[in-house]
């Protein structure tokens, strides 16, 4: 729902003619019409392609950080070998900015439905539970990513 200063604006509901202004009466028909245009149609198509092109690259970039860094720490132990340690689990910080992503790469994360990306079914992932508060408080503080190996 968008709110008007003074008025409230229900976009759910039909317009109703009666109530407009003859300008916005004229205007509405003219907006109308051109939306119906075909070279407005594949301009908008022409949009709506790069901008799913956009979310397709953000998503494989990040899907291809993640899994560098499951398959070099879970599977290779690249940092705890040289200790002698096996290791069992990482949590990952991934930026804020990439929550579209993962709602897209992790959907069961958020509650949603879907399957996760079959490149992670080797890889047990869970979000780490955050204070509502404090994500309020710092809206551009990282998610926190819990990671372990499924093993058979």
């Amino acid at each position: 729902m968008r709110v008007k200063v003074r008025r409230i604006l229900d976009v759910d509901k039909p317009v109703n003619l009666r109530k407009l202004a003859p300008n916005e009466k004229i205007k509405a028909g003219f907006l109308v019409q051109w939306h119906q245009t075909k070279t407005y149609q594949r301009f908008k198509q022409r949009a709506d392609e790069e901008l799913y092109r956009k979310q397709v690259k953000a998503d494989e970039a990040l899907k291809s950080l993640l899994l560098a860094n499951l398959y070099g720490e879970l599977s290779k132990n690249s940092t705890m070998s040289e200790k002698g340690k096996e290791c069992d689990e990482i949590i990952l910080t991934v930026n804020y900015k990439f929550i579209d992503s993962l709602h897209r790469l992790f959907p069961n994360l958020f509650g949603e439905d879907g399957e996760v990306n079959k490149d992670f079914l080797a890889f047990n992932i869970e979000l780490v539970d955050e204070c509502e508060d404090i994500r309020r408080a710092f809206p551009d503080m990282p998610v926190l990513l819990r990671c372990s190996k499924l093993t058979v």
